[in-house]
């Protein structure tokens, strides 16, 4: 019942309340990094950062905000995006930003991050089934560059906690590198050949390695080792220098970190080889005993999602087991502390009910997911809107809830309608032509697709049939 109640209130308060005109800042954002470092603003990035990096051990707020500003999984809008987006030529300005300041930190971070990322772009994300030999060799060698700069990032900064987090993820998708066990055990490999499966490779297929490298800008040029540093926080490697090594790593800096523990357990699970038996143990360890009841809840509760991620309602065959199910996502999605872990029940009811045809129960959960800050994809957009033009016309719903599910969305639909609705003046939008504008050419780059067509096709939803050729 008070649930329900603070679901009416808030609806209440969308329909009632006209809320300000918000702007499309991310969330988590620290610093525009392409824009300083085209400017040549090194120190401010370095001051920017570096309070970040001072402030992530004084609060989960802080550690988060930093956290998020450098890792990509599962956060497109974080502050590399368009800096790994740019390839060669993001690369040439981090390089750049290293020979002005070769003792930074987090010009190595970002270098780091490059890699990182450009890795997981040339294995994809999900399953891989489309990535080829030779895009696994181009991640190899973009995770070998990766662990360079990793180890460069913590020798100018024994406190940079993300750059181990970070590797700890890409030594499980992408293992390590032949050399960094010798190395961390005392070797000196500088001068040993570096990229020598993608150099074999290009023996044989040259135009298609050419052509792979040129996107994130490996090049031959850097195939050999060169001397490395060795940050004295590093311990003994113990012959793996994987996932659990660095994880170690991490901790040893920043021993009550939490939301390095919220990557690492996912790549504990069965499809990464490992098992729920073992995640419920490494909870159990004194490496958890700093959490809180929250955040142990919250990591135990992704052994629940990752059984239930992918399963479809209609595959359970028994209604009562169907039931079960049901009642214990809907108990997630309202009891569970941590937003995240209601997001993820939240996600899968609304397939759940979309896939059952139980509208009511699909328009109860789109409205809790509103309330929760969810950005809700192209199709639940849609029902979201022909519930709300059916239950709340002639309010000021249909303008916040634009406004809010526009805002940091991966989604083009709502960024179409946030844009025109603003250009033309309608749905409560004060008119403002060049801030319309600037949404609609956040998305211009997808040109004419079904996006667009289901934006201008859904205009009839609204009344306003006259806008389908201005939009287009």
């Amino acid at each position: 019942m008070e649930q329900d109640d603070r679901l009416l209130n808030a609806m209440f308060e969308m329909c009632n309340h006209k809320n300000p005109l918000n702007d499309g800042q991310r969330e988590w954002h620290i610093a525009d990094i392409p824009g300083l470092l085209r400017e040549e603003r090194y120190d401010e990035l370095d001051e920017r950062y570096n309070q970040a990096l001072t402030e992530s051990f004084t609060s989960r707020e802080a550690e988060k905000r930093y956290f998020f500003a450098w890792n990509q999984m599962d956060n497109p809008f974080y502050d590399m995006d368009t800096l790994v987006e740019a390839g060669p030529q993001g690369l040439a300005l981090i390089k750049n930003w290293q020979r002005a300041r070769p003792r930074s930190t987090h010009a190595w971070l970002a270098e780091a991050q490059y890699w990182n990322h450009r890795a997981w772009l040339y294995r994809s994300y999900g399953w891989a089934r489309e990535t080829t030999r030779a895009m696994w060799i181009c991640a190899a060698a973009c995770n070998e560059r990766m662990v360079i700069a990793v180890l460069n990032a913590i020798d100018c900064e024994p406190r940079q906690w993300m750059a181990a987090a970070l590797t700890s993820t890409n030594s499980k998708v992408f293992g390590q590198p032949d050399w960094l066990v010798e190395f961390l055990e005392g070797a000196d490999v500088a001068g040993q050949p570096l990229m020598e499966d993608l150099a074999e490779y290009h023996r044989h297929s040259p135009q298609e390695v050419d052509a792979l490298m040129a996107h994130s800008g490996l090049s031959f040029a850097d195939a050999v080792c060169p001397n490395l540093p060795r940050p004295s926080v590093l311990p003994e490697c113990n012959d793996d220098a994987g996932q659990k090594y660095w994880l170690a790593v991490c901790l040893a800096i920043f021993p009550t970190a939490f939301y390095v523990l919220d990557e690492y357990i996912p790549f504990r699970m069965p499809r990464w080889g490992g098992s729920h038996e073992e995640i419920r143990e490494f909870l159990e360890s004194s490496v958890c005993d700093h959490l809180s009841a929250a955040e142990r809840e919250h990591l135990e509760l992704l052994i629940w999602w990752d059984d239930h991620r992918d399963l479809r309602i209609k595959e359970v065959d028994s209604p009562a087991e169907q039931e079960r199910i049901i009642a214990k996502a809907e108990e997630i999605s309202l009891r569970a502390h941590i937003q995240e872990s209601r997001h993820n029940a939240l996600e899968w009811l609304r397939v759940c009910y979309s896939d059952l045809d139980d509208n009511d129960a699909l328009w109860r959960t789109l409205q809790r997911s509103i309330v929760e800050k969810v950005k809700l994809n192209n199709y639940f957009s849609d029902d979201t809107i022909k519930f709300a033009l059916r239950d709340f016309p002639d309010t000021w719903w249909m303008y916040n809830f634009l406004c809010q599910n526009a805002q940091q969305t991966e989604f083009a639909v709502p960024k179409i309608r946030r844009g025109y609705f603003q250009y033309a003046g309608l749905l409560g939008f004060e008119k403002d032509e060049a801030q319309g504008l600037a949404w609609l050419d956040s998305v211009a780059d997808i040109q004419y697709n079904h996006n667009w067509r289901a934006a201008i096709k859904n205009f009839n939803w609204f009344g306003l049939p006259e806008h389908f050729v201005p939009l287009a």
